[in-house]
């Protein structure tokens, strides 16, 4: 299911969530667009962070919502979406 900032979905996530579904999230990134939004940029500047770090922390957020990393071709870059978790 498409879920990022953008595309959150809060009707269909909730209905999972008390259904006791696990969702997939599918574009979690919204196509890189988060990496250009002011706001996330704000946010990831005062953690230290990048803007994918913290939609991908906003994301792992969300009970029963899995965030599959797929398309990361460098190490470092999986390191850093990995670090989200520490946000």
């Amino acid at each position: 299911m498409e879920i990022h900032p953008y595309l959150q979905n809060r009707k269909l996530v909730e209905f999972a969530r008390q259904e006791g579904l696990h969702l997939t999230s599918y574009m979690t990134l919204a196509v890189g667009k988060v990496m250009q939004d002011e706001v996330l940029q704000d946010i990831a500047r005062r953690h230290a962070a990048t803007p994918a770090q913290v939609a991908l922390a906003w994301l792992l957020s969300k009970r029963g919502v899995a965030a599959p990393i797929v398309g990361t071709s460098r190490e470092e870059q999986l390191d850093e979406l990995l670090s989200a978790v520490d946000l």
